[in-house]
């Protein structure tokens, strides 16, 4: 591990180790791998099932509640709030300048916002602003947190930073590569930043007007900060029910340690999360903690893995800027390629009326129902043999082997497809990262497609 993040690591690590409610595992250590970026492995001694790794109470945690109370000593008292004076680096005759910021926020306002944008505009604010507003005397009590979050570089194998902030570039060209799944993920998650960025711009606007005494960034730069650090919360964040608020995307909070916990595919084998609402500090939000699952940790320099969840190579690679070898979740979208077999607007009608039409996927030696069931209509052009197959009174076989003509032509043409885009993807030489996970991508497709002719 180079010298500047081990110095990160174990800044980290006091910060937390200040808290009266952290644990981490004796046996275990952070280690940095010039391929895989950084993890947690077993240093000594064995890790058995339940063993706690790491435990963070919620006081060193982010989420909508901690970041709404820490505003809030910002906002609450006319005088400077004591507890803040403790926390903070504060140099000598300085001013908190965060007193003048943080006063501009009107509560209906903070309290509108969801999860994301809160977290966003905090960081914004405590990790890129603060040290300019102060002329880098005031730091943020979170700096530790923030130190180790994964650089800008890093993040850059996320489809949606090529095509937010990089559409005419060498990475906006590899937009054109992507498939189906991965291309609508790319452009939901675009709509969803956008939306965010016109709820925090007019706030960053006001805040440059209110400092206009200190060189603050432009609203492009911070625009791209803002990309960001929003990938940053997105490929970080936790599971946890948030009081205030009802909208489950915005149940989330951030684990400074845990978040250095890859992904494995496999569920139910490795480390689990678990919530001690036992344990609530002041905020009302319960500790977080990592336990060891069934597989034992024995070998020295074992990499503890934890599953993100069941999914694909294209859910991974939108949201967290990675891919995995022989993901068994994987599966490819073929609704472009099958809805353009249908020119009769009844048929995709019927469709869907009975729920059958589009999200047309097939994956490892399996062709989606949803799939045979539009075919069957495309074959016989008989909507009641159709609607009774959906139903389950009669089998697929009533359909073959037309549908399975049909499929085998489909999948041929596909695969072809799949392999001029490979072709081409391993002419490219430059951007590795990015090309690696397209070339993932389409070898698992390929795969798919080959287990199903």
């Amino acid at each position: 591990m180079g010298s500047t993040s081990n110095n990160n690591v174990q800044a980290l690590l006091k910060w937390l180790g200040d808290s009266d409610g952290f644990y981490l595992n004796p046996n275990v250590e952070v280690y940095e791998d010039r391929v895989t970026g950084r993890g947690i492995r077993l240093k000594n001694g064995t890790l058995h099932k339940n063993d706690t790794v790491v435990s963070v109470p919620s006081s060193h945690q982010l989420n909508f509640i901690t970041v709404l109370h820490w505003i809030r000593k910002f906002t609450d008292n006319e005088t400077v709030d004591p507890d803040i004076e403790a926390k903070q680096e504060v140099k000598t005759g300085s001013k908190d300048p965060r007193y003048r910021a943080y006063r501009l926020l009107k509560q209906d306002t903070i309290q509108e916002m969801n999860s994301f944008q809160l977290l966003c505009l905090f960081i914004i604010a405590e990790w890129l602003l603060l040290p300019r507003w102060s002329n880098n005397m005031v730091f943020s009590w979170w700096k530790p947190f923030f130190d180790i979050f994964p650089s800008d570089e890093e993040m850059s194998a996320i489809p949606t930073k090529w095509a937010l902030l990089h559409p005419e570039g060498l990475r906006g060209s590899f937009l054109k590569y992507l498939p189906t799944a991965s291309m609508r993920h790319t452009e939901r998650l675009s709509e969803l930043l956008k939306n965010d960025w016109v709820i925090l711009k007019p706030i960053l606007q006001q805040w440059k007007e209110e400092f206009v005494e200190v060189e603050t960034p432009s609203l492009e730069e911070l625009w791209s900060q803002f990309v960001y650090i929003y990938f940053v919360i997105n490929s970080r964040c936790l599971y946890m029910e948030i009081p205030m608020k009802t909208d489950i995307k915005d149940h989330f909070t951030m684990v400074p340690f845990v978040d250095y916990l890859n992904h494995t595919n496999e569920v139910d084998v490795h480390c689990f999360p678990r919530v001690n609402n036992m344990k609530k500090h002041e905020y009302g939000i319960g500790e977080f903690s990592i336990h060891t699952g069934n597989h034992e940790y024995s070998i020295k320099f074992e990499e503890l893995l934890l599953n993100y969840g069941a999914h694909s190579n294209d859910f991974l690679l939108n949201e967290y800027g990675f891919t995995t070898l022989k993901n068994r979740w994987d599966y490819i979208d073929l609704t472009p390629e099958i809805s353009t077999l249908f020119d009769d607007s009844r048929d995709i009608d019927f469709l869907n009326e009975i729920g059958y039409w589009g999200d047309f996927t097939i994956s490892e030696g399996d062709i989606s129902y949803r799939i045979l069931v539009a075919l069957s209509l495309l074959c016989c052009k008989d909507r009641r043999k159709t609607e009774k197959f959906a139903l389950g009174y009669i089998s697929e076989e009533l359909f073959e082997p037309k549908t399975s003509l049909i499929i085998k032509k489909i999948l041929t043409n596909v695969k072809q497809k799949y392999l001029k885009i490979l072709d081409d993807l391993k002419t490219i030489e430059a951007e590795d990262w990015c090309r690696w996970n397209l070339i993932n991508l389409y070898e698992s497709y390929k795969s798919i497609i080959e287990s199903n002719l």
